[in-house]
């Protein structure tokens, strides 16, 4: 039989995809400004196409917290 995997990791990039597509939809609003190289693509292709599909740039969630803490002020300790 095939192992799952834990209800915790999947809780967890659930979470983080809810909060990706949030994001985009505050950008897309104009109600937060892009934080992250995802996002500045997102902002780019609005204003070239007048839209975007948000699910083309919700990143998996191990990518999304790399890029949060390359991005982060405080280094990781």
């Amino acid at each position: 039989m095939k192992p799952r995997r834990s209800a915790r990791w999947r809780r967890r990039a659930r979470l983080l995809w809810s909060i990706q597509r949030f994001r985009l939809a505050r950008i897309a609003a104009g109600l937060a400004p892009p934080l992250y190289s995802h996002e500045h693509l997102y902002m780019a292709a609005l204003r070239a196409h007048g839209r975007a599909n948000p699910a083309e740039f919700v990143l998996p969630g191990l990518l999304f917290l790399a890029e949060d803490m390359a991005t982060s002020a405080d280094p990781p300790r």
